[in-house]
C-alpha cells in the first residue's frame, strides 16, 4: 500500500507547497509522516515532520528546500521497500 500511496501524498505536499497553503502543507505532511512512521522510515518521517511544522508555523519560505529533502527521502524509502516487496502479479 505504501508504494501506491506515497507518490500520491508527495504530490499533494508538492501542490500545497507550490500554492503556498500552510494548512494543506501541514495536513498532507502529517498524513505522510504517519505512513512513513508505520514503516520505521525515520528519515522520511523526519522530513515530513519538518514540513508539518513549517505549515503549522506558517513559515513556508523554507518549504521548497524541505520539500526537496522529503522527495529525496520518499524516493529512497520506496527504493528500499521495492527490494523487499515482490512486484504485483499482472492479471490478463
Amino acid at each position: 500500500m505504501f508504494l501506491l500511496d506515497c507518490p500520491v501524498r508527495v504530490a499533494a505536499i508538492k501542490a500545497a507547497v507550490e500554492s503556498q497553503d500552510p494548512e494543506q502543507v501541514r495536513l498532507a505532511a502529517h498524513a505522510l509522516k504517519g505512513s512513513a512512521g508505520n514503516l520505521s522510515a525515520t528519515a522520511l518521517t523526519s522530513a515530513a515532520r519538518t514540513l508539518e511544522r513549517l505549515g503549522t508555523e506558517n513559515r513556508l519560505e523554507a518549504a521548497p528546500a524541505a520539500f526537496r529533502n522529503l522527495a529525496a527521502q520518499a524516493a529512497l524509502a520506496m527504493d528500499v521497500l521495492r527490494q523487499w516487496v515482490p512486484a504485483p502479479v499482472q492479471v490478463r
